[in-house]
């Protein structure tokens, strides 16, 4: 009787050791799998551990959203420290506390006890970071996230068949969402640091490839484009390029990301010797478009000497321009300003070839008038402007130094040649000639003559007639008095005045300025057409406090020819531009971490299919001007813009490009 109650005794208990040995029959719930790690880590040497630990394996990857599986990571825990395998103990406590919010009171005594003395104190103290990880209130991809980042900054090289194990969770499980593109970056550089070139590198690539919105592209396409020329391994360099042209595609990506990516793009090109026509045209579109980008001064003298080479002077005077603006002290800049001024002669040589100055004519008189006193007349005149304008609740002008220089430059040209006009002998309107000194404010004149043939010139003398006549016209009818609409415009902020004087006349111009836009340097605005019909350049810049862009306009003009004084006198006013296209606004949803914005693009219509963008961060802005019609012709572009206590929008800019 009690040998057959041994033996039933014997057969229960092997069945029932039998189901433990074999859990993957038995074992289907996560219920199931903790009832048998309890086991497994309350009686270890009636187990196989490496049957076990499968077991942990195939648990984790199968139930990671199951709540019981911190404690199947607690016991996990516990199971390797009796193993002896403490670092993976370490570990895997830490993922259960960061990861599955388990306490650490309830993992730290029991670890530290089978642990503490095998793990050195160094060790142990690197790996108890990982328990001080911040992830409260946070979600379970980004808690994960954030453990496995945290493992693989540690460069556990020892720990790498565990490092990779936890890495190939994470992936297993969040394989797309945002932020999986950080852990493939991180374990590349774990690989690469672990003696793995090869598989970093491939790791590098599928970052790329599957992650093209990444912020993290310019970083890692670098390290792809480095470590593939160390290895020899050019399809995988050439690769690393592509990818990073493909991630300038999406429309979303912002400045900093868009000029991120072109500047690791350019360096690449670089790298692999002459950058030829792709290197040259992302560098170009990173300076046009992104000229706030810290771009370093290796890049741009490199690309500066190459633009030179293939005579596009216009972008290495911008690469120089700004190498020595934000470098003076880098020992290339000394040599920059010797290669700016060698460029800046040539244009000069160019601008004159273009528009020839009239024949030399002497002076018939000589000056009846010191500079002092041109001076004193000038400052006295704005004076009265001012008085008016305060008087009827505007705004006072301030001079113009620019405006003024280029009034007194046609007011002489005017009296040496005894014409009266608003245009100049080379056929040259007002913001034309204000565009070829640098100008770009929108900018309207009021040109006044007089004449005498006894007349005893002072100064006091020609400003009475000068207020006399500025007060006959401003009392003057409203319609048809362009002279009184100027000065009254509440628009205007600037001015300046020209004035010349001689003993049977003087000529006098005054320049209104809307000085509401401030755009970054151009190298020059004579440009040339020479390789398509449609060229593009980029225009940077800011507007005032207070001020919005409603659009912009782009005009055309034929190129101008010259013209005789008596021409110029039987003119009555000079016309505007014709706009032949404007800008058109598209008001989009695009996608971002967290959710959706709005964006507001520009496009220029009816060339919506160039897919030029004109995008508005804050006050500062950046516009394509392309040249549709291509030829020689003057394309003006203008800024409109509209400011409080002013009802109707105006222009802000005349920015003049001469293709030739």
């Amino acid at each position: 009787m009690r040998a057959k109650a041994l033996r039933r005794a014997v057969l229960v208990w092997l069945a029932w050791a039998s189901s433990f040995l074999a859990p993957r029959a038995s074992a289907q719930t996560p219920e199931e799998y903790l009832s048998f790690f309890r086991a497994a880590a309350q009686r270890p040497e009636e187990y196989d551990s490496a049957a076990v630990l499968r077991e942990f394996d195939r648990c984790e990857f199968a139930f990671v959203q199951a709540p019981q599986l911190g404690e199947i990571l607690r016991l996990r825990s516990f199971y390797l420290g009796l193993l002896g395998r403490c670092r993976e103990a370490w570990v895997t406590a830490a993922k259960a506390v960061v990861v599955f919010q388990i306490a650490k009171e309830s993992v730290l005594p029991e670890l530290e006890s089978h642990c503490r003395s095998r793990v050195p104190a160094e060790e142990s103290k690197g790996l108890s970071v990982l328990f001080g990880l911040r992830t409260a209130g946070t979600t379970l991809p980004s808690r994960a996230r954030r453990f496995v980042l945290a493992l693989l900054a540690l460069r556990l090289g020892e720990l790498e068949t565990c490092v990779r194990r936890e890495v190939e969770w994470y992936i297993a499980w969040f394989p797309q969402p945002l932020g999986a593109d950080s852990v493939r970056a991180a374990f590349g550089d774990f690989l690469l640091a672990s003696g793995h070139p090869a598989e970093a590198l491939s790791e590098y690539i599928s970052v790329l490839e599957f992650f093209d919105g990444s912020k993290l592209v310019p970083e890692v396409s670098w390290k792809a484009f480095q470590l593939a020329r160390k290895l020899g391994n050019a399809r995988f360099a050439q690769r690393a390029i592509e990818l990073t042209e493909r991630a300038l595609r999406p429309l979303w990506l912002s400045d900093a990301e868009v000029s991120a990516r072109l500047l690791a793009l350019s360096r690449m090109y670089l790298e692999l010797g002459e950058p030829g026509r792709p290197g040259l045209a992302s560098f170009a579109r990173l300076v046009d478009q992104y000229r706030d980008a810290a771009i370093p001064p290796d890049l741009l003298w490199a690309y500066a000497q190459r633009f030179g080479d293939a005579g596009d002077t216009t972008h290495a005077l911008l690469c120089l321009r700004l190498l020595v603006d934000r470098y003076p002290s880098d020992p290339r800049s000394t040599e920059a300003r010797t290669l700016m001024r060698r460029l800046g002669s040539r244009i000069r040589e160019d601008l004159q070839r273009a528009f020839p100055p009239p024949p030399p004519r002497e002076l018939r008189f000589r000056p009846v008038l010191a500079p002092s006193e041109i001076a004193a007349i000038k400052s006295a005149f704005l004076n009265r402007i001012n008085a008016d304008r305060r008087r009827l609740g505007l705004a006072a002008l301030a001079m113009d130094s620019l405006a003024t220089a280029v009034a007194d430059s046609h007011c002489m040209e005017s009296l040496r040649w005894g014409y009266s006009g608003d245009l100049d002998l080379r056929g040259l309107k007002p913001y034309h000639r204000y565009a070829l000194t640098g100008g770009y404010h929108a900018l309207s004149t009021s040109f006044l003559s007089g004449t005498w043939r006894s007349f005893r010139t002072t100064a006091q003398r020609l400003l009475e007639v000068l207020v006399r006549t500025h007060e006959r016209m401003l009392e003057g009818p409203s319609e048809s008095n362009p002279y009184r609409t100027h000065l009254l415009s509440p628009e205007h902020n600037r001015c300046g005045i020209g004035l010349a004087v001689g003993p049977h006349g003087y000529r006098l111009e005054i320049a209104f300025l809307n000085a509401y836009v401030s755009l970054d340097p151009l190298p020059t605005q004579l440009y040339s057409v020479r390789e398509a019909e449609r060229e593009t350049l980029w225009v940077t810049g800011a507007v005032r406090e207070g001020v919005q862009i409603v659009g912009a306009s782009l005009g055309f003009e034929p190129w101008p020819r010259p013209v005789s004084p008596e021409e110029i006198t039987s003119r009555e006013s000079h016309p505007s531009p014709v706009f032949y296209t404007s800008l058109g606004k598209l008001e989009s949803v695009v996608p971002e971490e967290g959710g959706a914005r709005e964006a507001l693009f520009w496009f220029w219509k009816p060339w919506s299919g160039f897919r030029f963008v004109f995008t508005e961060d804050g006050r500062r802005f950046r516009l394509p001007v392309v040249f549709h019609r291509g030829g020689p012709g003057i394309y003006t572009l203008t800024i409109w813009v509209r400011r409080e206590k002013i009802p109707r929008e105006f222009p802000a800019t005349y920015l003049c490009f001469f293709v030739m």
